[in-house]
């Protein structure tokens, strides 16, 4: 929790005054980022980059009327992301995924080492290799894709690489001089820790049905790890000064088991998640505020979207809680505002990010998905009517409206069409005596607290 304002009551009568938060609401990540917050409460409480086609030519265009996803009817069961369709698997060459594939057979097996004899591997195809294994698949926390030493190298090439896995309370390490493993983590603590993430993520898993649509998929997933991961301040005073004590809090069993991490925990959490639920979710590494930073690129109905999960809960009167959706499926210009992407070449060779579609498309940002957009005097009551369903179908609570007109202001507008609102919304909510009123980027915005019936 970083802060908030109270939401503030009706006056009692039909029509609210509203009453315009001056002030910014202040976010502090550990990016020390202060961003303007739009507002909605969920039922229950609590926290793409610009690049280039890797298979061809392939224009990403916005949805301007997005098909509305039906409840109703019966959807195919989800199924997970399969290794074979992993991102970072698709983008290698035969030769490549026969070394990705050697590297998932040894960590499966606790094996540390990897020969290749006589056909050596160039090393920073060996890291890129490594790089898109780890981040394909965030559920192997043992593993850390800067945690190898590459023990013959010659030119370039290297014969034999050692894995160094981590453990839940050391890491190992690789002696030069000995050629041995220090610290080595048993087969046993390691096989203990899988079976405590595993059931970690199978409750998670639990919370979806088999209809759910790809949306609906991914809020629930957001939404249980912006309730239970809290974020460790400590750990990133540690991840600054090198100091890091413990590497398994920054993998994705310290956020599904610990429930307390760094971005790093966040993004391979819901990394996890998504694909296990059947999205392609990717990890993007680059810096927030002038530190660096993780977050996550997901796939939605073809096109791709930026999400960070790692903003923290806003705790309002110490009681009702709202999760923040400021970099919920939003496009490069928005992350751009406050993001900086890691480009994929450092120095001409070694990769970091994958190389990936731009996200172009802007229609499955919460704001543009679920909030009511005011441009015009005129109240649009088929368009009200659709986004008090979705808040419906969605399981969530609360409307906010984003209000552009010149020459009227939200409160005049709000006198002339409360009580339309109110009883279009009468049938799935319960009007609540609550709203928040606040400005973001020169717009006016109010928040409308809703009960689901």
């Amino acid at each position: 929790m970083r802060g908030g304002y109270p939401l503030k009551p009706f006056d009692g009568s039909d029509i609210p005054v509203i009453r315009t938060v001056a002030q910014e609401i202040k976010t502090t990540t550990q990016k020390g980022l202060s961003v303007f917050l739009v507002i909605i409460l969920l039922l229950g409480s609590s926290s793409c980059a610009t690049g280039w086609l890797t298979r061809g030519e392939q224009e990403i265009i916005p949805v301007l009327e997005p098909v509305e996803p039906s409840f109703e009817e019966e959807q195919d069961p989800w199924v997970a992301v399969s290794y074979d369709q992993r991102y970072g698997y698709k983008a290698l060459s035969s030769a490549h995924k026969g070394i990705y594939d050697r590297i998932h057979d040894a960590v499966f097996t606790y094996d540390r080492s990897i020969d290749f004899g006589d056909k050596p591997v160039s090393s920073n195809d060996f890291m890129r290799i490594l790089r898109y294994y780890a981040d394909d698949h965030p559920e192997v926390f043992w593993l850390e894709a800067g945690s190898f030493v590459f023990t013959e190298i010659e030119k370039g090439l290297c014969q034999k690489v050692t894995l160094q896995y981590i453990g839940k309370n050391t890491f190992e390490s690789y002696n030069s001089k000995t050629g041995r493993i220090e610290g080595q983590i048993s087969d046993s603590e390691l096989d203990a820790m899988r079976k405590d993430f595993d059931n970690n993520i199978d409750a998670a898993l639990a919370l979806l049905a088999p209809n759910d649509n790809e949306l609906m998929r991914e809020l629930k997933i957001y939404n249980y790890i912006a309730d239970t991961v809290k974020y460790n301040d400590d750990l990133m005073t540690q991840v600054q000064n090198n100091t890091v004590k413990r590497p398994i809090t920054k993998s994705a069993y310290g956020a599904a088991v610990e429930r307390s991490t760094v971005c790093t925990g966040f993004a391979k959490l819901l990394g996890v998640l998504l694909n296990a639920a059947g999205i392609e979710c990717l990890m993007q590494y680059g810096e927030m505020d002038g530190e660096g930073h993780q977050w996550n690129i997901v796939r939605l109905e073809g096109r791709y979207y930026h999400v960070d999960v790692t903003q923290p809960v806003v705790i309002f009167s110490g009681a009702e809680a709202t999760t923040e959706y400021v970099f919920f499926n939003v496009s490069d210009s928005e992350i751009k505002d406050s993001h900086t992407i890691q480009p994929a070449l450092i120095d001409g060779d070694y990769q970091v990010n994958y190389l990936v579609p731009p996200c172009y498309a802007e229609d499955k940002s919460f704001e543009a998905y679920f909030g009511l957009h005011v441009a015009g005097t005129w109240f649009n009551e088929k368009d009200f009517s659709q986004k008090i369903r979705r808040l419906h179908d969605y399981e969530l609570s609360g409307l906010f409206i984003t209000y552009t007109v010149s020459g009227e202001t939200m409160q005049e507008y709000l006198n002339k069409n409360i009580r339309t609102m109110r009883r279009l919304a009468a049938g799935r909510f319960v009007w609540g005596d609550s709203y928040y009123a606040f400005e973001k980027g020169g717009k006016q915005v109010v928040y409308i607290e809703m009960t689901q019936k």
